[in-house]
C-alpha cells in the first residue's frame, strides 16, 4: 500500500514538473511569437489601418446580426417548448424530458446572447466614443443595447414561467433579486446535485480561463503597452472566484456539520 501511494505521488510529481516545463516553453514561445508579429506588423502598418477601418465600419452591422441570429434561435427553442408542452399529457417522460432540453437550450442561447451583445456593445462604443465622437453611432449602441437586455429579461421570464408550469413545485419570481436562492431551494436533490456539479466545472473552467488571460495580458503589457490595468481586471475575476468558492465552501460545510 505504501509502494503503491509512494508510486501514485511520484507519478504526480513528474506530471507536475512537465506541465510547468510546457508552461514555461509555452510562454516563451508565445513571447517571441508576439514580438516576431510586432515587427513584421511595423512595416506594415498602412494595410493594416485599412483593414481595421473595414472591420469598424462593419461591426454595427455585425452587432445587429449576431444578436438577431442567437436570440432568434433564442426564441426558437422556446416557442418549440412551449408547443409541445401545450400538447403534453402530464404523462409521457419522453415528451417531457425533450421539452425540458430545448428549454436547456433556450436558456443556454440566452446567456451566450448577453456574452455577444455586452461584447459588441463595447466595441461599438469605442468605435463611437474614439478619436472622433459620433453622436449616431453611440446613441445606436445604447439604444440597442436596451433593447437587448429588455429582450433577455423578457425570454428569462417566459422560460421560468413555463418551467413553474411544467413542474408546480418549483417556485421563485425571474425578476425577483433572490430569485435564485429560492429556486435552487424549490429543486429536488438530484437537480440540486446537477447544479452544484455543473457549478464546480465551471469554477475549474474559471480558473483555467483566468490563468490563460493573465498569460495574454502578460503579453500585452510587455510587448504592446496596454498597461497593468487588463492584469488586475483578470485577477479581480479570479480573486473573487477564488474567495467566492472558499467561502461558499466553508458555510455549506458548516451547515453540514450540525
Amino acid at each position: 500500500m505504501k509502494k503503491e501511494n509512494a508510486e501514485t505521488k511520484r507519478k504526480t510529481l513528474i506530471k507536475f514538473i512537465i506541465l510547468m516545463v510546457l508552461s514555461m516553453l509555452g510562454g516563451f514561445i508565445s513571447a517571441m511569437a508576439v514580438s516576431t508579429i510586432i515587427n513584421v506588423g511595423e512595416g506594415h502598418m498602412d494595410s493594416i489601418a485599412k483593414v481595421i477601418q473595414i472591420v469598424s465600419a462593419a461591426i454595427p452591422f455585425i452587432y445587429v446580426l449576431l444578436d438577431a441570429v442567437v436570440f432568434g434561435c433564442s426564441y426558437m427553442y422556446y416557442f418549440k417548448a412551449k408547443r409541445m408542452a401545450a400538447k403534453w399529457d402530464g404523462e409521457d417522460e419522453d415528451v417531457i424530458e425533450n421539452i425540458e432540453t430545448k428549454l436547456g437550450i433556450a436558456t443556454t442561447m440566452n446567456s451566450i446572447f448577453m456574452v455577444i451583445h455586452y461584447f459588441f456593445f463595447s466595441l461599438t462604443a469605442e468605435i463611437a466614443f474614439g478619436e472622433e465622437f459620433v453622436l449616431s453611432l453611440a446613441v445606436f449602441a445604447v439604444a440597442i443595447l436596451l433593447i437587448g437586455l429588455i429582450a433577455v429579461i423578457v425570454l428569462t421570464v417566459r422560460v421560468v414561467n413555463l418551467e413553474k408550469k411544467l413542474n408546480p413545485e418549483k417556485r421563485g419570481d425571474a425578476l425577483d433579486t433572490g430569485f435564485n436562492k429560492v429556486w435552487l431551494e424549490s429543486c429536488d436533490e438530484a437537480q440540486q446535485k446537477v447544479i452544484f456539479e455543473a457549478g464546480y466545472k465551471a469554477f475549474k473552467a474559471g480558473q483555467y480561463a483566468c490563468m490563460f488571460m493573465w498569460l495574454i495580458t502578460l503579453l500585452g503589457q510587455l510587448f504592446l503597452n496596454t498597461g497593468i490595468f487588463p492584469v488586475i481586471c483578470v485577477f479581480a475575476i479570479y480573486g473573487t472566484l477564488i474567495i467566492s468558492y472558499s467561502v461558499a465552501s466553508m458555510k455549506l460545510e458548516k451547515k453540514n456539520n450540525k
